[in-house]
């Protein structure tokens, strides 16, 4: 069986402008929208982004980006720039 493949959500311009927002608020963090797999069951995780690793976020950061996940519809990853 065939593995899902992840894209870039397309975001409407106020979509992008919350997006933007959430980033800012979240400070030294990165998010990228992703298009929700047809099959979530047949899908990876999220792939590495070069040079980003996932962001290490608190309980209310992570209420914060599963509400804009909501808000999209996507899947929102919160990366932080540098290694571990």
């Amino acid at each position: 069986m065939p593995k899902a493949i992840w894209t870039l959500a397309s975001l409407t311009d106020s979509q992008q402008e919350v997006l933007t927002e959430t980033e800012q608020a979240l400070g030294e963090h990165y998010l990228l929208a992703y298009e929700p797999p047809e099959s979530p069951a047949d899908s990876e995780s999220v792939p590495p982004v070069p040079g980003l690793r996932p962001a290490d976020l608190s309980d209310s950061e992570v209420e914060r980006v599963v509400g804009l996940e909501s808000l999209l519809d996507a899947v929102v990853v919160a990366y932080g720039a540098g290694s571990r």
